[in-house]
């Protein structure tokens, strides 16, 4: 049987980013009577709005949890609701938001930012990265992943590998290969973080493995 490790990198100020490695064939998901809402018990930090890199000062921020969805614009924190349907995602437009002031460029930004959530209606992933998309499918946000840590056990986590929703329970997850298959997919939280720089931002990413077999 072959062993596929992945890396998770969590960032120190309240978020988890996870890196993972391709396994040699895709894995196969259960099939499922219900569609499984992938969104479901993940977070995302922005990296791309409308084409342009997010202002290195701020920290927007997407968590989406059963139907509702909240996080910070990089000036207020804000919630909401929404539905997906497949790959299609509905931003209810009565998004609220605290009222705090911040410089014209954040605010901006923050305003932008929200209107392209409202706008969004398609979402896809591409390894660790989600995109938001249009109507018309044009690129409207790019994320990559981070999951709060606030409340939350890295090993009692939902993290995203490979499109695929995988829920450690005390640092561990099986999955059936196949229905009635006696063979399973084990994932299991691999320990100890490392907090480093990567990419010279000033912002340290906690690394850690989680390995599944």
């Amino acid at each position: 049987m072959k062993t596929r490790e992945s890396l998770i990198a969590m960032t120190v100020v309240g978020s988890l980013i996870l890196a993972g490695c391709a396994p040699t064939g895709s894995l196969q998901e259960v099939p499922t009577s219900t569609p499984t809402n992938l969104l479901n018990d993940t977070g995302w930090l922005l990296e791309i709005l409308h084409g342009q890199v997010v202002m290195p000062s701020t920290q927007v921020t997407l968590n989406f949890e059963k139907d509702t969805l909240n996080g910070t614009d990089g000036c207020n924190q804000y919630n909401g609701s929404y539905a997906v349907d497949g790959e299609k995602i509905t931003v209810a437009e009565n998004i609220t938001a605290t009222m705090m002031a911040c410089e014209e460029p954040v605010m901006k930004q923050a305003s932008d930012y929200i209107a392209a959530l409202r706008q969004a209606a398609v979402y896809k992933f591409t390894g660790q990265q989600m995109t938001l998309l249009d109507a018309d499918d044009k690129t409207l946000v790019t994320f990559r992943q981070n999951l709060e840590l606030t409340g939350k056990n890295p090993q009692n986590s939902t993290y995203l590998t490979d499109g695929q929703a995988i829920t450690l329970v005390n640092g561990v997850a099986e999955l059936e290969v196949a229905p009635g298959s006696a063979s399973k997919q084990v994932t299991r939280y691999f320990g100890n973080a490392v907090d480093i720089d990567l990419n010279g931002d000033g912002v340290n990413l906690r690394v850690t493995k989680v390995r599944t077999i």
